[in-house]
């Protein structure tokens, strides 16, 4: 039996498994072959089980054990910012967003959206560089009252294909592990209000 252990500081998650060790699965020479015949195994192919538990790992090494920190309610990415006004928050996101290459455009009720235009990669993956349709980033975001008074500044990102094109415009949400960038720029904003 070997013991194997697995640890994702990042999010706060160690585990370990105990498992035994396997044949290896080509000997080689006649009597290998003759073995491999007999249980139907190609010659020089891992063995399924092997393959199988290094799949498991990686896919529970990769969604990790933990949840954010910010709860269900806070979606993609939040702060909680106190003592401050709406319309000081909202003045403070669009300064940090527009520092850093963002548009700004308000909407009544806290919201506002920020956009920017995508990368080449972003073009390459969404589409953007047929017939010279550019990809852009959209962020959402959100002014929330709390109970407490206090205010959570929330947003969500997107790619958006085809942007500005009304037929063929694409928003593809992205997933939370895309969430980073979009949390400095709220910590930001959250650090200029302190």
């Amino acid at each position: 039996m070997k013991t194997t252990r697995f640890e994702n500081p990042s999010r706060g998650c160690e585990f370990a498994l105990t498992f035994p060790r396997l044949a290896p699965t080509y000997v080689g020479g006649y009597g290998g072959l003759q073995a491999q015949r007999a249980t139907g195994q190609a010659p020089g192919t891992p063995d399924f089980r092997l393959v199988t538990l290094v799949a498991l790992l990686t896919t529970l090494f990769l969604t990790g054990c933990k949840s954010s920190s910010g709860g269900a309610d806070s979606g993609f990415a939040s702060v909680v910012i106190r003592d401050r006004s709406e319309a000081q928050i909202r003045q403070t996101a669009e300064t940090v967003f527009k520092a850093d290459g963002y548009d700004a455009f308000g909407t009544p009720g806290g919201r506002m959206t920020f956009e920017k235009r995508g990368s080449r990669a972003n073009d390459l993956a969404y589409g953007g560089w047929i017939e010279d349709r550019t990809t852009r980033v959209r962020v959402k975001a959100e002014i929330v009252l709390l109970p407490d008074g206090a205010h959570r500044l929330q947003c969500q990102a997107y790619m958006v294909a085809h942007a500005g094109d009304t037929l063929f415009q694409e928003e593809h949400k992205l997933s939370s592990f895309s969430a980073g960038p979009y949390r400095k720029l709220l910590d930001e904003t959250a650090r200029r209000l302190k």
